[in-house]
């Protein structure tokens, strides 16, 4: 079906008004101060013209498409990471010990006045480890971090928590707290 659009068509001729100038700072063969009238033409007004749609479709010519180009390699320096690598994974096994989850952290302290005890953590992984104690208050304090073939040795009391974290201080889970009950080690592979 063929539908109609508006068209917009100037008018066929334009009104002039006249208006006066001070003709005093141009040429005016010598008269000074004297107007002269100049035509302003007005606006010209529009009209419009229903225009039907064409009915027969219309070819556009294409053009082939240009062939694949090469990217060119980048001009600015390589951007480097602001934050390490993922630690590769770890697990953790210990003797006497009884296992506490991580999401304890902050949650749970030592209670003084246990049997004292000599507890030894290895480093058996790739990368670094973090040996935090959790005080009365709940509050981690780091003792040591330990090298990939280290250890630490520590003596401490039954009933104190240790937490083993990566090297980013995040605690190994699910059950990287530690609470001592005797004697032994923990062993991060």
């Amino acid at each position: 079906p063929a539908t109609s659009r508006p068209v917009t068509h100037p008018s066929p001729s334009p009104d002039v008004t006249p208006t006066g100038t001070l003709s005093g700072l141009g040429r005016n063969n010598g008269a000074q101060g004297v107007t002269s009238p100049t035509k302003t033409p007005k606006p010209k007004p529009t009209t419009t013209t229903p225009v039907s749609a064409p009915t027969t479709p219309v070819t556009v010519p294409t053009t082939p498409n240009p062939p694949p180009t090469t990217p060119n390699p980048p001009t600015s320096p390589p951007v480097h990471r602001t934050t390490p690598p993922p630690a590769p994974s770890q697990s953790l096994s210990a003797s006497g010990v009884i296992f506490q989850s991580c999401s304890n952290v902050g949650a749970v302290g030592s209670i003084p006045g246990g049997t004292a005890v000599s507890y030894e953590f290895l480093n058996h992984s790739s990368a670094n480890i973090q040996i935090y104690y959790l005080t009365q208050s709940d509050t981690a304090v780091l003792y040591d971090t330990v090298a990939p073939g280290g250890s630490y040795s520590v003596g401490t009391e039954a009933d104190q928590y240790w937490m083993v974290a990566d090297a980013a201080g995040n605690c190994l889970n699910p059950d990287g707290i530690l609470v001592i009950q005797g004697s032994g080690e923990a062993v991060v592979s």
